[in-house]
């Protein structure tokens, strides 16, 4: 009786079943782990169906597949690179702010709209806007000495 409960047959049976179940489900939940990591990393729908289904039918050698294929980086990190870039091009962008209203201006702008106080010189020679304080036009390399009207307002501020 006790030879017949462990027959080799028997065991080896159940280890085949065992076997059998642990690969089923190690094929089951790749295919559901392969289903979130796409729908992460793409919003493309013929990716979201192809990866599982890749998995589905070739197991082991799709999952390869599938992770030489993928998206390297999931949506999230792009959006939150992307949101870096923006944060880093709006600080290396610094604000002006007028000097009598303290206003946010452009950096184009001659007068300013709220106190129409003139931010910007042309440049004698070539028209190009110059800063207050500039002598020499970074353009045409002529000289811009401040007329004496500019001089009288300085004083007075």
């Amino acid at each position: 009786m006790m030879g017949d409960l462990f027959n080799t047959e028997r065991i080896f049976f159940f280890l085949l079943i065992y076997l059998g179940v642990s690969i089923a489900g190690i094929w089951i939940s790749l295919i559901f782990w392969t289903s979130k990591d796409i729908t992460k990393r793409s919003r493309s729908w013929i990716a979201r169906i192809l990866s599982p289904v890749l998995v589905l039918v070739f197991f082991i050698f799709g999952l390869v597949i599938y992770l030489f294929l993928r998206p390297k980086k999931t949506m999230d990190d792009e959006f939150r690179e992307k949101l870096n870039e923006e944060v880093l091009i709006h600080s290396l962008v610094k604000p002006r702010f007028c000097s009598e209203c303290q206003q946010e201006i452009n950096n184009n702008w001659l007068y300013c709209p709220i106190c129409k106080k003139q931010l910007l010189k042309p440049c004698v020679k070539c028209g190009n806007n110059l800063d207050f304080s500039w002598d020499l036009c970074p353009f045409c390399g002529a000289e811009n000495l401040r007329a004496f009207e500019d001089l009288v307002e300085d004083k007075k501020q």
